[in-house]
Parts: structure tokens; sequence; C-alpha cells
């Protein structure tokens, strides 16, 4: 297989990885969501705010345009991890996690905050962070996790050609 097809298919898998983790993650903060006192997901308050400016005031269809938001993000960033791993074929788990930690970080305690539409970890929702930092450690987990699965299937198939 080519250097560019190799690449081509780390970040498909990674892609794949990462639609499956994103809905993992979604899992968790549901489950967070519901436990604690906040009301409004941040892909929901995301879009809200791309769309009006304002992460306080609806839009029509946006439960559905946040959950395509989620998962593109995630599935995106799951192929990024594809491709920045595949070379040395190590996506641990503590990697994974490693990386999804990153990701939160960089978005609620830098872009997000930045964009005015949720306050910074510390100032923010305790319960929303929590079930933040939870659904993105579950991310780079699975996100792992599968990639690995899914390098392990590919190994086996080359093997038995």
């Amino acid at each position: 297989m080519g250097h560019r097809t190799g690449r081509t298919a780390a970040g498909a898998r990674g892609a794949v990885a990462g639609a499956i983790a994103t809905g993992a993650m979604s899992v968790v903060m549901e489950a967070g969501r519901r436990v604690t006192a906040f009301r409004r997901q941040p892909p929901e308050l995301i879009v809200r705010t791309l769309l009006t400016g304002d992460p306080q005031r609806p839009v029509g269809g946006e439960d559905a345009l946040a959950l395509l938001a989620h998962f593109g993000y995630g599935t995106s960033f799951g192929g990024l991890f594809g491709l920045l791993t595949h070379r040395s074929g190590r996506a641990g788990t503590q990697l994974g996690v490693g990386y999804a930690l990153l990701l939160w970080l960089i978005s609620y305690a830098g872009w997000v905050p930045a964009a005015g539409i949720l306050a910074p970890p510390g100032r923010d929702d305790a319960g929303r962070q929590l079930a933040l930092v939870g659904g993105h450690v579950v991310y780079g987990a699975v996100l792992a996790v599968v990639l690995r699965r899914l390098l392990r299937d590919r190994s086996q198939v080359r093997e038995a050609a």
C-alpha cells in the first residue's frame, strides 16, 4: 500500500473510531445532564451561537444540527488521531485519553469561552464540566480501543491474503 493510501486509510479508520467514540461520549454527556443541573449541551449552544450570535437564542432544528455538529467534530478529530498515530501503530488508551483531554482543554478552556458560548471551566456549571471531562475521557478511551481493533482486523485480513 502506498504512503498516501496508507494515510488515507489511517484517517478513515480514525474517523470511524471517532464516530463510535462520539456516540459513547454523547451517552456520558446526556447522563451528566440528567444527573446534574445544567440544561443545554454545549453542541446545542455552539450551534445557536454560530447561527444567531447568541447561545441563549434557540433556532429551528437545533437538536439535529447540534447532533450533526457534534458527530462531525468527533469524527474529524478521530480521523486526525488516526493520522497522528498510524505510523507508530500506537493508539494506546492512555494516548487516546490524553488526546481527548487536550481537545477538552483547547475547546472548553479556549475557543468556546473566547466565543462567548460558555464560561471557562472554573466559572461554568461544575456538573456540566464534570460531564464534559468524563465524556472526553470516554471518547479518548473508546477512540483508542476501536482504532486498535480496526488495525488488528486489518492485519488479520492481510495475513489471511
